[in-house]
């Protein structure tokens, strides 16, 4: 999802995001904050995976 320049695209449900942030760091945040959105629109968690130049990890929220 995070690119080295902090550029990100997250897919929800067919709807891409993205988003560009200032550090790679902060791209991870934003994407954890816009799954955690999602999850809490829909009142239950989700699973989502997510992959940047230092490897891949699962996000729940």
């Amino acid at each position: 999802m995070d690119d080295k320049d902090g550029t990100a695209t997250l897919n929800i449900k067919g709807i891409t995001h993205k988003f560009a942030a200032v550090s790679a760091a902060a791209a991870r945040v934003e994407t954890v904050e816009l799954v955690s959105k999602h999850a809490k629109q829909r009142g239950t968690a989700v699973r989502a995976l997510m992959h940047d130049d230092q490897g891949s990890w699962p996000v729940k929220r």
